[in-house]
């Protein structure tokens, strides 16, 4: 596979001499648009690509194409869902984005963030520092429970939900937005002795972790200095070198982004915008790992299948 996008990467790449700026293609099919994203972000440095598609069922194909690629690689994938009411899970993965982004800087890497065209326009959180957990950390037993009342947990005496917490003497159960599992800390007076995720449903462990994230329930949006502005968007927090993947323009109105000497957008969808010029890029109908047959996780025969199919369709 790591032979497959270098190939797709030689035939993208527009020529050494060729100004940052924005281009068209025409509409790309199947696992094409994942290709592209991974030719964005990958080059001389690492970059951060926002790949914006016309809604959810997009986003979460595009999502798992991305996945399955890179698998074996450094690029990281990210997800920026609409905010979505009562959909802890939602605001959890958002948070995660949010707070990688603003990290990002201090140690860059490749990075993909998908995001479905409504979400570009909802207020991204103010700021609510997510507390890190961990082993060699000094989170007190006291000030943890007095975070987590403030981030908006629920104490109940069981955790069912991401939301929920649960405190039995120096056991604090915890289920952080955006988790598949909740996490068991178990503290000796105030000190955190071990760190455990475990299913909820037998209340068995599953692994120990020497640290976490627990992010806030509640998503409080922030506005710019200056409080006359629009409040801050997914946009406002990309670097100046980021690099815009807008599929199928024509679906939706982008919001302005901001220009720089070093950024690339690229729009995919005919026709393209006005005054942008159309890079010559033709792709057979490559098709998605979904479409062939690798849409379950649990079953790794079918990734290995969809991979060879895929092959097949690039060596053609």
């Amino acid at each position: 596979m790591k032979r497959a996008l270098e190939l797709f990467a030689s035939r993208f790449a527009p020529p050494g001499d060729c100004p940052r700026g924005a281009f068209a293609l025409s509409s790309l099919t199947g696992a094409a648009d994942a290709f592209l994203a991974l030719a964005l972000a990958s080059g001389d440095s690492p970059r951060i690509v926002l790949a914006v598609t016309p809604g959810l069922p997009d986003a979460d194909r595009l999502t798992d194409d991305l996945r399955l690629l890179t698998a074996r690689t450094p690029t990281r994938i990210l997800e920026f869902p609409p905010p979505l009411d009562g959909d802890r899970s939602a605001l959890g993965t958002r948070l995660k984005t949010i707070a990688a982004l603003k990290a990002w800087s201090l140690n860059p890497y490749p990075c993909i963030v998908v995001a479905a065209f409504p979400a570009l326009s909802c207020p991204v959180s103010g700021g609510t520092d997510p507390v890190r957990l961990s082993l060699d950390g000094s989170e007190r037993l006291g000030k943890l429970l007095e975070k987590l009342a403030a981030f908006g947990y629920e104490r109940l005496p069981q955790v069912e939900k991401e939301g929920d917490c649960s405190v039995r003497g120096g056991i604090i159960d915890i289920w952080s937005p955006g988790d598949e599992f909740p996490v068991r800390a178990e503290f000796f007076g105030d000190e955190l002795e071990s760190l455990r995720t475990f299913n909820p449903a037998t209340q068995t462990s599953i692994e120990r972790v020497n640290a976490v994230m627990i992010l806030p329930i509640k998503d409080e949006p922030s506005t710019n200095v200056d409080s006359t502005r629009r409040p801050s968007t997914l946009l406002d927090l990309l670097p100046p070198d980021a690099s815009l993947l807008a599929l199928e323009h024509n679906s939706y109105n982008l919001p302005s982004f901001e220009q720089s000497n070093d950024r690339t957008i690229l729009f995919t969808g005919d026709p393209a915008p006005a005054g942008v010029p159309t890079y010559d890029l033709q792709t057979s109908p490559l098709p998605g790992f979904s479409e062939l047959g690798a849409d379950e996780a649990h079953h790794p025969e079918l990734f290995d299948a969809a991979r060879q199919r895929l092959q097949q369709h690039l060596d053609a």
